[in-house]
């Protein structure tokens, strides 16, 4: 099974999204939700972080002036909660690398978390950072990743963000 979690993610629905701060934290977050959905999602980020809904219907976070942390999701598929091993395998495949050296690796029965450096081929390749990760929330499978060029910190800050990833469900209103 293929989950698309390499460069774009390509799992991409629309959902209300909001951004929280974590606890200690100054004010990081935007309102990104919408009347019409039926739920929330809601992203912890680090101080400065701010977040958005990208016109495909991702949801992608960073600092001001540069995206670090883009999350798309695969509604309905809670089911199929990838290992670390297999986002990472996956973007082996893809991308080819030269070499990999993985520098965070968490597992639960809800969230795959991998953090590796990986050196691109080419003349003049720089080792890179990326986060691959992915969180079950409700009935959904979250797909979270880096965007190109991000550093260590960045990649673990974005990490801790899919790992604390949540979904509140709207109150339906009641009509009698």
């Amino acid at each position: 099974m293929r989950w698309g979690v390499c460069g774009c993610l390509t799992a991409v629905a629309s959902c209300g999204l909001a951004a929280c701060q974590r606890q200690g934290s100054a004010d990081a977050g935007t309102t990104l939700s919408s009347s019409k959905a039926p739920f929330s999602i809601h992203v912890s980020m680090p101080d400065g972080w701010s977040a958005e809904s990208a016109p495909d219907g991702s949801f992608r976070a960073g600092p001001a002036g540069r995206w670090v942390l883009r999350i798309d999701r695969r509604a309905g598929a809670a089911g199929e909660l990838p290992s670390p091993a297999e986002l990472k395998e996956q973007f082996d495949q893809e991308i080819k690398p030269v070499k990999t050296s993985v520098k965070l690796e968490r597992s639960s029965d809800s969230a795959s978390i991998v953090v590796f450096a990986f050196t691109p081929s080419g003349a003049n390749a720089a080792e890179q950072f990326v986060m691959l990760g992915a969180k079950r929330a409700s009935n959904d499978l979250f797909l979270c990743a880096t965007f190109p060029g991000r550093d260590l910190p960045e990649a673990r800050d974005a990490a801790r963000a899919c790992e604390e990833l949540s979904v509140q469900r709207a109150n339906p209103s009641r009509r009698d």
